[in-house]
């Protein structure tokens, strides 16, 4: 389908709005739409407030064809924490699909699902990673074998990833790209109804109990506070407005007050919407502009996003190929500097080190599925001193964190390590040992942090 049909189906049907969808759509082959559409929903696990939603309904309605809606899970990258979290929103989206006659399946083997389904038409989630981009050309193949049209969409992103089409290799360019173009996506969504096409669940002959059977297998840790779904991220985002927001901007980096919004593992598994969650930000506070409200920005939209461009763009982005040139060099120039510690995998997972601030962050981490976010910068540059090459620091830290973190196997994720341990999407700063020109960083005083995570 060229762009101005696409313009057409969306225009046509009023679902969104044609110029900027558009740029959240591509299609991946030369296919015509045709029979049922089946949207795969992989990072934006939801059906309120949601572009590839919106764009599945425009082409089922424009062939007046059946929705269905699938999820791999066995082919999500997730650690366990994630998994309960992710089957907890699905038996959420579960319930609300059935109010507008749409049906989720768990596929397991997606060619026989297309072909039983009289699929014509597809629709992925756009997603940066590796994993999903592997997923994304094996589905691509299955596509052209049964002349199927296949649309990938960007409704993770407030700007679509792929709008800045120019690597850009620091934080402020980035940034300074990302507000040249937020504005023109600020739009409210078109609320869904209940599909034309589509019989009730109690003629589909659908089984809904799949998802409500593998939670039970996998029930949550009482330590992990963190419930998914759509409704706990918004109550969560309410919660964040009313009795944290006030004090964001002081706040934020101190883990002993904790005004944080907590909402990235909603937005990691999609059970919320980011442009939603600007969008309602902007309405409340907008007007003022205040130091909190533009912090808040900062880190849900500017940070977030510059994250997604990083790992679009560099595809060594977890290792450390993916420094700029003067960071490898100077990691390399000093990787014989004398450490104050040397630690292994096994010690630092255990959170066995000398370190209380670290140790309790590792505890946190472990055990709640979470991180502070200022602590989990001196977390990782700390892993920086106590290995021997930066490569095993960037390797450990990135599995630690996909491994226990809630929000974890996230370009946010990727990011956070390289900028703390090679210095990616940040400046050069003056030469010290170990660090070279990365920015270092000094321990800080939280005696109830330490304290709190420790007795964990």
């Amino acid at each position: 389908m060229t762009i101005t049909n696409i313009y057409f189906v969306i225009s046509a049907l009023a679902v969104g709005n044609p110029l900027t969808m558009e740029s959240r759509v591509e299609q991946l082959n030369s296919f015509q739409e045709h029979s049922n559409v089946l949207y795969i929903m992989s990072r934006d696990q939801r059906i309120h407030e949601n572009h590839s939603v919106a764009l599945s309904y425009s082409l089922s309605y424009k062939n007046k064809s059946k929705l269905l809606i699938g999820i791999e899970l066995s082919k999500l990258q997730m650690n366990e924490k994630q998994k309960t979290f992710i089957l907890e929103g699905l038996v959420e989206l579960n319930k609300e699909a059935k109010k507008y006659n749409l049906h989720v399946y768990n596929i397991t083997d997606i060619e026989p699902f297309i072909i039983s389904n009289s699929i014509g038409t597809v629709v992925l989630d756009f997603n940066p990673m590796r994993v999903y981009i592997k997923r994304q050309n094996e589905i691509s193949k299955i596509c052209e074998k049964h002349k199927t049209a296949l649309f990938v969409c960007d409704s993770h992103n407030i700007v679509p990833c792929k709008t800045l089409k120019v690597y850009k290799r620091t934080s402020k360019a980035v940034r300074t790209d990302l507000y040249k173009e937020w504005r023109k996506y600020l739009k409210e969504y078109e609320k869904i109804e209940p599909h034309k096409f589509n019989k009730p669940e109690t003629e589909s002959g659908n089984n809904t109990d799949e998802f409500e059977s593998l939670l039970r297998k996998n029930p949550r840790d009482k330590q992990c506070t963190f419930t998914g779904g759509y409704s706990e991220g918004m109550k969560q985002l309410e919660l964040f407005f009313c009795e944290r927001f006030s004090s964001y901007s002081k706040g934020r980096n101190d883990p002993e007050t904790n005004v944080l919004s907590d909402l990235s593992p909603y937005i990691h598994a999609g059970h919320i919407s980011a442009l939603q969650t600007i969008f309602l930000t902007i309405e409340r506070y907008g007007k003022d502009e205040s130091d909190n409200y533009q912090a808040f920005i900062n880190e849900m939209f500017i940070w977030r996003e510059t994250a997604e461009h990083f790992v679009y763009h560099e595809k060594n982005y977890d290792n450390i190929n993916g420094a700029l040139a003067w960071a490898k060099n100077t990691l390399l120039y000093h990787v014989r500097d004398q450490r104050p510690a040397i630690y292994d995998r096994n010690q630092l997972e255990s959170a066995r080190t000398d370190d209380p601030l670290w140790n309790a962050a590792q505890r946190q981490m472990t055990v709640s599925g979470k991180m502070h976010g200022y602590v989990r910068m001196y977390w990782a540059k700390k892993i920086l001193e106590w290995t021997e090459d930066p490569r095993n620091a960037i390797r450990i830290g990135i599995e630690m964190n996909d491994q226990y973190s809630i929000d974890g196997n996230d370009p946010n994720g990727y990011l956070g390590v390289m900028w703390s341990v090679c210095g990616s999407m940040d400046r050069a700063f003056a030469e010290k040992p170990i660090y070279g020109k990365i920015r270092s960083m000094k321990s800080f005083k939280c005696p109830l942090y330490i304290d709190t995570w420790t007795k964990k």
